[in-house]
Protein backbone atom coordinates (compact mmCIF):
# COMPACT_ATOMS: atom_id res chain seq x y z
CA UNK A 1 0.00 0.00 0.00
CA UNK A 2 0.78 3.71 -0.91
CA UNK A 3 0.21 7.13 0.02
CA UNK A 4 0.83 9.81 -2.15
CA UNK A 5 0.92 13.29 -0.59
CA UNK A 6 1.98 16.32 -2.70
CA UNK A 7 4.67 18.82 -0.71
CA UNK A 8 2.78 21.72 0.76
CA UNK A 9 4.45 25.42 -0.34
CA UNK A 10 6.12 26.32 3.13
CA UNK A 11 5.25 29.89 4.21
CA UNK A 12 7.02 32.92 4.42
CA UNK A 13 6.46 35.98 6.74
CA UNK A 14 6.36 39.01 4.92
CA UNK A 15 9.35 41.25 5.02
CA UNK A 16 8.11 44.60 6.59
CA UNK A 17 10.75 47.97 5.53
CA UNK A 18 11.29 50.80 7.33
CA UNK A 19 9.83 53.69 5.27
CA UNK A 20 11.43 57.15 5.73
CA UNK A 21 7.36 57.94 6.99
CA UNK A 22 7.92 55.33 9.99
CA UNK A 23 10.84 56.37 11.05
CA UNK A 24 9.53 60.61 11.26
CA UNK A 25 6.47 59.32 13.10
CA UNK A 26 8.52 57.36 15.28
CA UNK A 27 10.68 60.53 16.03
CA UNK A 28 7.87 62.39 16.60
CA UNK A 29 6.63 60.30 19.32
CA UNK A 30 9.96 59.40 20.78
CA UNK A 31 9.55 62.80 23.35
CA UNK A 32 6.43 61.05 24.97
CA UNK A 33 6.71 58.77 28.24
CA UNK A 34 3.84 56.88 29.37
CA UNK A 35 3.49 55.67 32.99
CA UNK A 36 2.05 52.27 33.32
CA UNK A 37 -0.07 51.16 35.88
CA UNK A 38 2.96 49.00 37.39
CA UNK A 39 4.85 52.59 37.61
CA UNK A 40 7.57 52.17 34.86
CA UNK A 41 8.00 55.08 32.37
CA UNK A 42 7.95 53.54 28.96
CA UNK A 43 8.46 55.43 25.25
CA UNK A 44 4.20 55.92 23.73
CA UNK A 45 4.05 53.35 20.82
CA UNK A 46 0.46 53.98 18.61
CA UNK A 47 -0.10 50.88 17.84
CA UNK A 48 -0.49 49.85 21.57
CA UNK A 49 -2.94 52.08 21.50
CA UNK A 50 -4.78 51.11 17.74
CA UNK A 51 -5.18 47.63 19.49
CA UNK A 52 -6.33 48.07 22.85
CA UNK A 53 -9.02 50.38 20.54
CA UNK A 54 -9.97 47.57 18.85
CA UNK A 55 -10.53 45.43 21.29
CA UNK A 56 -12.61 47.66 23.07
CA UNK A 57 -15.23 48.06 19.98
CA UNK A 58 -14.90 44.26 19.71
CA UNK A 59 -16.32 44.02 22.94
CA UNK A 60 -18.65 46.25 22.95
CA UNK A 61 -20.13 45.71 19.89
CA UNK A 62 -19.56 42.23 20.11
CA UNK A 63 -17.66 41.63 17.10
Amino acid sequence: MQIAVEPTPSRTTPQITATPEDAAREALYAQYKVIRRNGSVVSFEPAKVAIAMTKAFIAVNGG
